[in-house]
Formats: structure tokens, sequence, C-alpha cells
């Protein structure tokens, strides 16, 4: 069975594959100028856009063959900003004399990738920067540039529907940004197997009352009697299955705005019960330990219950439940103990 990726190699692929893009983008740019100055060329006007275009593939190329290839991602994004940024633009800005098609492309590209390689500082003040000079461009275009008014508005104009553009792949890039970044957090708290809250977020969780002083909460504490035995005889596959069952079980038997159920490691789970005292987590701890037995599962459970206004620290109540559930072992097993 294939295993399942995790948080941290989605992030990275994701980041990978943002790098790439840009790359990809770079390229699609480059090769649309390189048609259109060869057009140009071949029609008597100077080489200089298809020289500075075949310039940047081979600067491309070079950042991709040299850095992208042997894991750098972020370097050669980093130099392909850099290039389209302060080198590529205001260099053919200056050459034509105005803010033209070729310009406006980079524009559109440079903002596109910026926003699809990260939300970061260093990021944020490259796109200021770009930014103020395009709007550089567009003033000095507007009332000093020695092109033809009409141009001159042409011009703008594109550059307008370009900007238009860019607000529509900016709008679609975050929507995609807000699903992957929900999807990574909801990976990195939650148990791939069951589905329940993660070792890390119940932690979390704990540490969050500790600090905020609430303690208005009891800890159960219970894992499956014999568990060992079920893989043992009848394999994993099924020991993960049992697994999966225990846990809708006893989330049937949850309230949802204020239980939190999690697995915190192997067979062992852990409900924490807000706003629920002892006695009260004890009978319910009682009814998640009768449903469980009577699924036809052939498998029974031992339970453990401390509150936590009865321990001095949620490490405390942790580590009581912990010999509650000990103790409900030693008496015989399929029990609650408090």
């Amino acid at each position: 069975m294939k295993p399942k990726s995790s948080s941290l190699e989605i992030l990275h692929t994701a980041a990978a594959h943002k790098n790439l893009q840009v790359i990809l983008l770079s390229f699609l740019t480059l090769l649309t100028i390189t048609v259109t100055g060869t057009i140009n060329y071949l029609n008597g006007y100077p080489p200089y856009d298809l020289l500075m275009a075949l310039g940047g593939i081979l600067y491309t190329f070079f950042a991709y063959l040299f850095f992208y290839r042997r894991g750098k991602t972020e370097v050669s994004t980093v130099l392909i900003l850099l290039f389209y940024a302060f080198v590529f633009t205001p260099t053919i800005w200056l050459f034509f004399d105005g803010l033209t098609t070729h310009t406006t492309y980079i524009i559109l590209l440079m903002s596109t990738v910026i926003i699809l390689y990260t939300n970061g500082r260093t990021t944020a003040v490259i796109l200021l920067l770009y930014g103020v000079s395009t709007v550089g461009y567009c003033v000095y275009d507007l009332f000093f540039s020695t092109l033809p008014r009409h141009q001159t508005l042409v011009e703008l104009i594109t550059f307008s529907i370009a900007a238009v553009l860019l607000i529509i792949i900016i709008y679609q890039v975050k929507k995609v940004d807000t699903r992957t970044s929900f999807h990574l957090n909801h990976l990195s708290v939650t148990d791939e197997l069951t589905g329940t809250c993660n070792h890390r977020s119940i932690t979390t969780t704990l540490t969050r009352f500790e600090r905020t002083g609430e303690s208005d909460y009891t800890i159960v504490i219970f894992d499956i009697d014999d568990f060992k035995h079920i893989n043992d005889t009848l394999g994993h596959l099924t020991g993960d299955k049992v697994l999966q069952q225990v846990c809708e079980c006893t989330r049937r038997e949850l309230h949802p705005g204020d239980d939190i159920l999690g697995r915190f490691g192997g067979d062992e789970f852990i409900i924490i019960m807000r706003h629920c005292s002892t006695e009260s987590a004890l009978i319910k701890a009682e009814r998640i330990r009768k449903a469980i037995s009577s699924e036809n599962l052939n498998i029974t459970v031992s339970m453990g219950v401390c509150a936590r206004s009865a321990a001095r620290s949620d490490i405390s109540a942790l580590a009581q439940a912990d010999a509650a559930l000990y103790r409900a072992k030693q008496q015989g097993k399929d029990r609650v103990a408090r």
C-alpha cells in the first residue's frame, strides 16, 4: 500500500511546483518576445528585443540547470525575479522609449510569478519596488514620452488590460493557495489513519488551555486491550481497520462542540471533555466502553479518567489519567478507572 504523503512533503512539493511555474512562465514569455522580435527584425527593425529575449532564455536555462535541477529551487527563482525586475524590463523600456507591448508582457509575468512564488517579506519588497517603477514608466510615457500621443494611449490601454488579467490571475492563485494552506494545516493536526486529532494537535490544545488558564475539562485516556495480538494474528491492515472503527464508534458518543478526540500514538487515544466534571466524564467513558464492546469487533478497551482541576498542571492531569488507565489494566481490563 502506497504511504500517504506527510504535510512537510506536500509543502516541499508545492514549493518546488511554484518555482517550476516561474521557470515555465519565463520561458513562455521569452519565447513570445522572441517570435515578435524575429518578425520585427525580418521587417527591418533593430534586433534589440530579439537579442534580449535570447539572452533571457539562456539566463533562465542557466538558472534551471545549475540551481533548480540541483535542488536549489529558491535560488533559481530569485535569480529570475531579479533579472526580469531590474534588468530586462527597464532595458526594454529604455530601448523602445515607452511602455511597449513587450514591457507589458514582462510586467504581467513579473507580477504573476512574484505572487506565485511566495508571500514573504522579501517578495513584498520586490513587488513594491517593481510596482513603483512600473508606475514611473506609466507617468513618464503619459507626460514626457516622445512617442505620439495616440500610441502612448494605446500602450497604456494595453497595460490596463494586462493589469485586469493580472488581478484575475492573482485572485485565482490566492484561492488555490488558501485551499492548499487549509489542506496543509488540516494535515498537520490530523492523524492520517483515523482522521482524529494527532499527538501534536492534542498537546498544542492542552498548552493553549494551560496558557489561558482554562481548567474546566477532564482527560480520558484509553487503549484497545490486547491490540498487539490483533496485529500479530490478523495483520496490520486489520489492526488499522479496528482503530478506525473504534474512532467512529467513539465519535458517536461525543459532543462535537466540547469533546476533542485524538490519537496519542499506536492504539492509545485521548479525549478532552470540556465543561465536564469527573463524574460526568466517568459516565460518558463508561458509555463509550460499552458501545465499543457491543460493536461486534470482538475487542474491549480500558480507560483512565482525570479532571484537570484535580491536578497541578495539564502534564500532571495526563500522567494521572495514564496511571488510571494502567490501574484499569491491572484490575482485569475492559473497564474505566479514575
